[in-house]
């Protein structure tokens, strides 16, 4: 009798477990949605490609044996964007990052985001809970950080690749001319 109270016991833990384990992702998974972070994280890629480019113009000019200015060639640049796009792809986290935070935050909390997000306000008899909430901020974008880190390739590889092939294209045109 005792084992079958037990065993029907961790049944309905585990099966509690999971449902509140499928609820908890399926907040965060809302909230993610409704903050836009996948728009903000396109945005994000946007600008560190922009930035990226611009280095290796820089990095390109200052080092080129030729006084001419030498800039990326638009093919190149968009073959070194696309692989960023590629491995930053917002699908390639999404429930990584939907799961952070349902390991971080509890439904309540995840509810009180969603409101916020959608009302861009808070009840004032939840500004405390909210700024309890923010105050988990900085450590939930550091596991954020640090997955997108672990679970991404590297283009750079890539990237010194394409640009040692044009440079090495530029030699060879400048040698042929001469």
């Amino acid at each position: 009798m005792k084992q079958a109270l037990l065993l029907s016991l961790l049944l309905l833990c585990a099966i509690f477990g999971r449902a509140t384990l499928a609820d908890a992702l399926s907040d965060a998974n809302k909230l993610l949605r409704t903050a836009e972070i996948d728009r903000q994280m396109s945005i994000t890629i946007e600008l560190q490609i922009q930035n990226i480019l611009n280095t290796y113009t820089s990095i390109i000019r200052t080092s080129a044996s030729t006084t001419a200015p030498i800039d990326l060639p638009a093919e190149l640049k968009q073959d070194i964007s696309l692989c960023y796009k590629r491995v930053y792809a917002w699908e390639n986290f999404e429930a990584g990052l939907a799961q952070i935070l349902a390991d971080n935050l509890s439904r309540q909390e995840m509810r009180l985001l969603i409101n916020f997000y959608n009302a861009k306000a808070v009840v004032p008899s939840q500004i405390p809970q909210f700024k309890n909430t923010i105050a988990k901020a900085a450590f939930i974008q550091q596991l954020s950080a640090d997955y997108i880190f672990t679970h991404s390739n590297s283009c750079v590889e890539n990237d010194a690749r394409l640009i040692l092939n044009y440079l090495s294209s530029l030699d060879n045109s400048v040698s042929a001319s001469e």
